[in-house]
């Protein structure tokens, strides 16, 4: 499971059409099961890609019932009657939809009419399976269970999966690689883990999860880690990423608001006052299961931290902030070319 991430107008919809069929590339090459698709010179028609699509939209026919809506691209392969009745059957039951065979689309949820939509899509053993941000018109909740179901089916299916989303929890729960986008291009792709953990710039550090950018200067570069100053006094060392680009004296650093540790007395100094920061707690957020701490920094500049309740200090207290050294990252600068 291949999923493209990114902001809008990025491009990830039109790649995924392009792989399809359904829009031709004016260069390069598409190649699956081994087989070139597409090269300028000739373009397989989508409808003999063995490729089966989930849209956005659902885009089931309204005027059909259930049963025919999954059976329809099976009757145009040539599928005989009890092979297509067999067929629908089967996937019907994977979604927990049989009693639904004779109903209308109008007639059901969007939970509904999207494992209506995912059952048509597979009802064909596709090769490959795509899927154009499926979930988006769901609410919040359905979106989540729907989520852990279309990863648990394509696992059990072992299709290959091309999964375009904007939301990077889909992006992490659902892939085994995740492709960031930016204006055409590719920024970064590695694993959930590998993205999240060690983003290579700020870009993706922001976009995939939450995050704190910290800029510093008067930066020295060894073996093993980087050290600089905020603008505001202390000193930050950060021990992930790429340390190259450091060298010119300026970077910045990605610190998830997780990984900041947050005290309201005074927290052991280690490594000399590198790390440990003092701040004044502007607001303090409770979303349940998390509670958000927005710290103002001496010079002018806000953390964000995260915790699990109860709650560790309150608004206008003074605390001690504490980062892990190998979880703050240096970040490249700008966008890849």
């Amino acid at each position: 499971m291949v999923s493209l991430i990114g902001p809008s107008g990025c491009g990830k919809t039109t790649t995924l059409r392009i792989i399809a069929g359904l829009e031709t590339p004016t260069s390069g090459r598409v190649i699956g099961h081994g087989n070139t698709l597409s090269d300028g010179a000739r373009v397989i028609r989508p409808e003999l890609r063995e490729m089966g699509m989930v849209f956005q939209t659902y885009a089931l026919w309204p005027h059909m019932t259930v049963f025919r809506n999954i059976s329809y691209g099976l009757r145009r392969k040539g599928y005989d009657t009890a092979q297509i009745a067999a067929r629908v059957s089967e996937v019907l039951g994977m979604m927990n939809m049989s009693d639904h065979a004779d109903r209308y689309p109008g007639q059901l949820s969007g939970g509904q009419q999207q494992r209506v939509a995912l059952a048509r899509a597979i009802a064909s053993r596709p090769e490959i399976l795509l899927f154009d941000e499926p979930l988006s018109n769901l609410d919040a909740v359905l979106r989540e269970q729907m989520r852990f179901e279309i990863r648990s089916l394509q696992q059990e299916l072992g299709m290959t999966s091309v999964y375009v989303t904007h939301s990077q929890e889909e992006a992490l729960a659902l892939s085994d690689m995740i492709v960031v986008m930016k204006d055409g291009k590719i920024i970064q792709r590695g694993a959930p883990r590998e993205i999240y953990d060690t983003p290579r710039n700020a870009f993706v550090a922001g976009f995939i999860g939450l995050t704190n950018i910290i800029d510093l200067r008067d930066v020295a570069v060894s073996a093993d880690r980087i050290e600089g100053r905020l603008p505001g006094g202390g000193t930050l060392a950060a021990g992930g990423g790429s340390f190259d680009h450091a060298r010119g004296g300026r970077t910045s650093v990605s610190i998830r608001p997780s990984e900041i540790t947050i005290a309201a007395g005074e927290l052991p100094v280690p490594e000399n006052g590198i790390n440990v920061l003092t701040g004044t707690v502007r607001d303090v957020v409770f979303t349940g299961g998390v509670i958000d701490y927005f710290v103002n920094l001496p010079g002018g500049k806000d953390l964000r931290v995260q915790t699990v309740p109860p709650v560790r200090a309150e608004r206008g207290q003074t605390v001690t902030l504490a980062f892990d050294i190998a979880r703050t990252i240096a970040l490249e600068p700008g966008d890849p070319a």
